[in-house]
């Protein structure tokens, strides 16, 4: 599964996030630092612990390796497990990630009621460009869903709430 650049970008502009715990904003920067750099080794291990934390940055990230087969054997279901995770945790890009998972059934299977559920989600997050793509891929899957489906899913997604995280 391709992440788009927009994401990438998305995921680059997180780590202010991380402000106010300095030893994961240390982690974080050389984490990407590395995986701009090509050393997914070192960014896979660093993403690693900040996720153990409860980071949605370090997990979406941890996707992006699996997704990618950056330093790894590409596994998409490893990484929808990333996705969902930090998805669950309200982060905007992961919710794009996975709602595009769910759409190509990359790693799960295909399901257009999730695609859209993840894909709404994204657009009230707060998160603007996560926002932006959310809106592109409702409007895009929202013409294979009845009106009364999306009425459904727009529900189910105004009553959902993000879980509890450690730290963004």
């Amino acid at each position: 599964m391709k992440i788009p650049i927009v994401t990438a970008l998305l995921l680059a502009l997180a780590a202010p996030s991380f402000a106010g715990a300095d030893w994961a904003s240390a982690r974080l920067e050389n984490a990407m630092s590395a995986y701009r750099t090509g050393d997914y080794r070192t960014a896979q291990r660093g993403f690693q612990r900040l996720a153990e934390h409860g980071s949605a940055v370090a997990e979406t990230m941890l996707g992006v390796i699996y997704a990618e087969g950056r330093g790894v054997r590409a596994n998409p279901a490893v990484a929808a497990g990333w996705f969902r995770r930090a998805a669950s945790r309200g982060y905007g890009p992961a919710q794009i990630a996975l709602s595009d998972a769910f759409a190509r059934g990359s790693g799960v299977g295909r399901d257009t009621h999730a695609a859209y559920f993840w894909a709404l989600a994204a657009t009230i997050g707060g998160d603007r460009s996560a926002e932006t793509s959310g809106r592109s891929r409702v409007a895009a899957l929202g013409k294979h869903l009845s009106a009364d489906t999306r009425a459904e899913i727009a529900a189910d997604v105004h009553n959902w709430r993000p879980r509890a995280q450690r730290m963004r």
